[in-house]
């Protein structure tokens, strides 16, 4: 448990878990983009 995360107020919390969760959002559909990219060259012959 960090403890930083405690002397949050709540205001700063939401902010804090709302960046964090646009952040893996972002991550993941650069992950799923990349994944698409991979799998129609692996997919496709050259």
């Amino acid at each position: 448990m960090n403890l930083d995360a405690l002397k949050f107020n709540d205001c700063d919390q939401v902010q804090f878990r709302k960046r964090l969760i646009k952040t893996f959002l972002k991550k993941l559909q650069e992950l799923s983009i990349l994944e698409l990219i991979n799998n129609r060259f692996t997919t496709f012959p050259k």
